[in-house]
């Protein structure tokens, strides 16, 4: 599934927006596919370098957190895209359901988290490839903490 988002990513007119964190994360992480898929976006000029804009409010809402360590490191590894999106399109793409929730949850401390559409390529049930051929709209039924 997430195989097919990255190719109906390529074949339609969406970019990737990429921040040198989340490239770092991407070369230490990625498969030879999702290599190649890079490779050919950068081609395409479909890749947007960016500096992600900080959100003082989600640091200190992480900070806050009275919840496990480990909750905690990886809401602050996937605060990256969130920056990401804020910066840009709003949309975050990404198949951590448990990080999903946890940034859903932080919606009354941090109100930007409202602002943000969420979708998973592997959770059949969004049709997340569907949805990217119809103009990836700001759904609100995709918002964090609906």
């Amino acid at each position: 599934m997430c195989r097919d988002f990255l190719m109906a990513v390529r074949s339609v007119c969406h970019r990737l927006v990429m921040t040198e964190e989340i490239r770092e994360e991407w070369e230490r992480h990625s498969s030879g596919f999702s290599r190649s898929w890079r490779v050919a976006m950068v081609g395409l000029r479909k890749e947007i370098p960016r500096a992600p804009d900080q959100i003082p409010a989600l640091d200190q809402y992480l900070d806050s957190l009275a919840i496990s360590d480990e909750v905690r490191l990886a809401m602050r590894k996937d605060k990256r895209l969130v920056e990401a999106a804020l910066a840009t399109d709003r949309i975050v793409i990404s198949l951590d359901e448990r990080v999903r929730g946890h940034f859903g949850s932080g919606v009354a401390s941090v109100p930007d988290l409202a602002r943000i559409i969420w979708v998973n390529p592997g959770v059949e049930a969004e049709q997340a490839i569907d949805w990217l051929r119809g103009g990836a709209k700001l759904e609100n039924s995709r918002r964090l903490g609906r």
